[in-house]
């Protein structure tokens, strides 16, 4: 008989039998067995070297910090020895001792064990898509608990949901500006018409840019008129995030392009605006920003021939802490300045005439901020914008403060690029989708038409939806407040002097507007804008990808879910059949796991690599670096420097102890001595 043997040890998060005397075997010695059976669980635990005993529960036997964890070595001489006959090939049973020092799990705490609580690929492939519109660890597992129907159903706790975002956490790591690098680069091969181009300087990636074939579109169609803002909070490394936007043809915010910058400085505009024109080839007509003046200094630089306008909103939300309090919420400066400043109907001598008037009655002619406001006034004032199609694109509210508290719902302010990336991609998923909901709404339903004119009609046929009730408003306030005042002949040509009725129309069961929320520019958009179908819909449904995908498993996975969903809706009341299918279903995952010739691979990085959907790039020579100081021959856990670090805490907090001892004894004398 071969000398070599294997052996079970016991565990403390194991078996569900509690006991604390001797439980008799029912395998006697000698028993020779063809196989280890379900109820003989063998391992070894690696933990704890050869002839030495420690005993985790008793804190008192090590100085050393030990690691929380719920799996302890207790010592136990629980286990069971197997013999290996080389002649007959069967194992044969040496050692079995079943008295534990320890007590054992209970069974109504089975679902909390180890091994029940691990995560299936299923669950972190859950965890991990939930992450992309931002739900973090603990809503994750509450959200997967309301779906299961219940805490026991889950098994694993938040505790292990969180364990899972600082593993995908810790194997980015420091390759996460390289991972999206390679990411971008795979997706440009495999995307058509995808473009991306980044800045490193001193071995950092400071500015990265990106556009599909889809905001390319959208440039061509609505980028007559775009806006560009820097949000923060978007990221772990405070890179600023700058959407160009623009307005589509259902009046809806749509991404244009994607920067992202280290900082806010106009070199790092200037490299964004030439990577623009590098992409596109020519500038916006019109450039909507706030009052950054690094933006300013890098549009008059790349964008030359472009008009540069300033938010109205961003203006106007100023007015509070610029204006004194007393005039600006007790009279009623406020209404009037709207009615002047958001007036397009009114020329620049008319909007100076008012202007100064105004200023005259609150006695403000030598405000600072608002006659610096007033010198600027071209850059900002919809009169001297009167010729320009500006779409309404700033005159309901920022637009581009819209898009970034849009995509504020799906990033936050810890995720890595990796993360953040994978949010973006969601929040462009869900910005096409309204798309494609706004377009299905304007050809399967034919609208109310409130009059018996043809151009009612035919404005019925060419617009969007949400166009047409803009268009069909004008039409029918026309229509019954308009009339003829005069007709002559010029050149041939009868010319109709049209006049408007004095009275102000306004839409039954609607409510009154504020002057600042009334969107009069629309009509003044190009016809081509406003037409439908400008995005082909085998763009619009197209999924964006970063690599090869294979489309027809995504469907096939979701077909077998959707399936099997259904057949338990169908015997949901009927226990004994849905038993059966139950039992078949795990018949034939046997079958599957036995003829699989490609299984899933059980190694750690290898799931994770699978859910993050990026290959971590090599280290140098092979070997890790720390993430403290970047040293090769110890991890973060046992860094040097995080240890003297906490030593000097230890260090100040005695110091601060000894220094309040000192003073209590120092008043306890001066006390003593005044009595």
């Amino acid at each position: 008989m071969d000398s070599s043997h294997f052996s079970a040890r016991s565990s403390v998060s194991h078996n569900s039998v509690l006991s604390d005397v001797v439980v008799e075997s029912s395998v006697p010695s000698g028993a020779v067995l063809n196989a280890f059976t379900e109820e003989i669980v063998a391992y070894e635990k690696m933990s704890c070297p050869k002839g030495i005993h420690v005993d985790t529960l008793d804190l008192g036997n090590s100085d050393k910090q030990k690691r929380n964890s719920n799996l302890h070595i207790t010592g136990c001489k629980a286990r069971a020895v197997f013999n290996w006959n080389t002649r007959t090939r069967k194992f044969v049973l040496k050692v079995f001792d079943t008295i534990h020092n320890h007590e054992l799990e209970r069974e109504e705490y089975k679902h909390l064990s180890k091994t029940e609580r691990q995560l299936t690929y299923i669950k972190q492939a859950f965890i991990v898509k939930v992450a992309s519109v931002n739900i973090g660890a603990t809503r994750a597992h509450h959200l997967l608990t309301g779906i299961k129907g219940s805490y026991l159903l889950v098994h694993s706790t938040t505790i292990d949901f969180k364990n899972l975002f600082r593993s995908v956490d810790g194997y980015i790591g420091d390759s996460d500006a390289q991972m999206l690098i390679h990411k971008m680069e795979n997706r440009k091969k495999h995307v058509y018409d995808f473009l991306f181009d980044y800045l490193v300087e001193n071995a950092e990636l400071t500015a990265i840019f990106w556009a599909d074939e889809v905001s390319k579109y959208n440039y061509r169609e609505f980028g007559y008129l775009v806006s560009f803002d820097a949000t923060f909070k978007t990221n772990k490394y405070k890179m600023m995030f700058v959407p160009f936007t623009a307005i589509d043809n259902h009046r809806k915010c749509v991404m244009v392009v994607v920067g992202l910058l280290n900082n806010e400085t106009t070199k790092s505009y200037i490299w964004l605006l030439k990577a623009f024109m590098k992409a596109f080839g020519k500038a916006p007509s019109i450039v909507v920003t706030d009052q950054d003046g690094a933006m300013r200094n890098a549009i008059e630089a790349e964008f030359g021939g472009s008009k540069h306008r300033l938010c109205m909103w961003h203006i106007t939300q100023k007015l509070p802490a610029k204006v004194c309090a007393k005039i600006y919420d007790e009279t009623d400066f406020k209404e009037k300045l709207n009615k002047i400043v958001w007036n397009m109907y009114i020329g620049p001598e008319e909007f100076e005439y008012r202007w100064r008037k105004l200023m005259e009655e609150f006695k403000l002619e030598n405000h600072k901020w608002l006659t610096n406001m007033f010198n600027i006034r071209s850059t900002w004032i919809p009169a001297d914008f009167i010729d320009s199609l500006l779409r309404g694109l700033m005159r309901i509210t920022s637009r581009s403060k819209s898009e970034n508290s849009f995509f504020s719902h799906f990033t936050n302010s810890g995720s890595t690029l990796i993360n953040f990336m994978n949010c973006f991609e969601t929040a462009m998923e869900k910005q096409r989708h309204v798309q494609e909901r706004m377009n299905h709404k304007t050809i399967d339903t034919v609208p109310k038409l409130k009059t018996l004119l043809k151009i009612e009609r035919h404005a019925s046929n060419v617009y969007t939806r949400s166009l047409f009730e803009l268009v069909q408003k004008q039409i029918f306030v026309g229509l019954f407040y308009c009339q003829i005042d005069s007709k002559c002949l010029v050149e041939g040509s009868e010319v109709c002097i049209i006049k408007e009725s004095p009275y102000v129309y306004e839409m039954p069961n609607k409510k009154k507007k504020k002057p600042q929320s009334v969107d009069k520019g629309n009509d003044k958009a190009e016809e081509n804008d406003k037409t439908k179908n400008l995005i082909p819909a085998a763009l619009r449904n197209k999924r964006n990808g970063y690599g090869e995908k294979n489309v027809v498993v995504e469907n096939y996975a979701n077909e077998a879910t959707s399936i099997v969903d259904h057949f338990v809706h169908l015997l949901s009341k009927d226990e004994p059949r849905l038993g059966a299918f139950v039992e078949k279903l795990k018949s034939l995952k046997k079958e599957v796991e036995v003829d699989c010739l490609n299984p899933p691979s059980k190694n750690k990085n290898d799931n994770l690599e699978q859910l993050v959907r990026v290959p971590k790039p090599p280290t140098v020579d092979g070997m890790s670096s720390c993430s403290l100081c970047g040293g090769t021959d110890h991890n973060k856990r046992t860094c040097p420097r995080r240890f003297e670090a906490q030593d000097e805490v230890v260090v100040q907090k005695e110091v601060c102890q000894e220094e309040v001892v000192v003073k209590k004894k120092c008043v306890k004398r001066k006390l003593f001595k005044k009595k």
